[in-house]
């Protein structure tokens, strides 16, 4: 059995795209985002002073609202938003239709981006190969974001 903590895990879903209103995104997720702006907006980081939108982006982090350090319920998450469910009786895919028509109307990009974060021999996440073949039809791409410690404490990458 190994003993290293599972680490630190969170999911976001992205659309970006000149055209894209991010509050078409809120209303059809029924989901308030992290971050959203127009192209064009004018928006800080914090670190930063303004910056200008290069392009519209609507953004959902789930770190604030899923307290887990395992992956798969991040990603579960957010396929719940999208109409999922575990059985597929329950399944209702009008959400990731309608944001598929949305992103294929405006030539918007969509991406799951799964972020993980562990100790040095901690056990890296399993490939999410099921969960890409699940979104493609609905135009959202699959983006992994895996590093560990190195035994010295520093970072090392395994990003796929």
């Amino acid at each position: 059995m190994n003993s290293e903590p599972l680490g630190q895990a969170f999911a976001t879903l992205r659309v970006v795209g000149n055209a894209l209103d991010p509050d078409d995104v809120t209303r059809l997720l029924e989901i308030r985002p992290t971050f959203a702006c127009r192209k064009a907006d004018t928006y800080s980081t914090g670190r930063s002073k303004e910056l200008v939108a290069r392009s519209g982006t609507w953004l959902f982090d789930t770190s604030r609202v899923v307290a887990s350090n395992d992956l798969s319920p991040h990603a579960w998450f957010v396929l719940l938003l999208l109409g999922f469910r575990e059985t597929l009786e329950s399944t209702d895919l009008d959400k990731a239709m309608r944001l598929h028509d949305l992103i294929t109307r405006q030539s918007l990009s969509a991406t799951l981006t799964l972020f993980w974060h562990g100790a040095a021999r901690a056990p890296l996440p399993k490939d999410p190969k099921w969960l890409a073949k699940l979104l493609a039809p609905f135009s959202i791409t699959i983006e992994t974001d895996f590093d560990r410690d190195e035994a010295n404490g520093s970072k090392k990458v395994h990003a796929a």
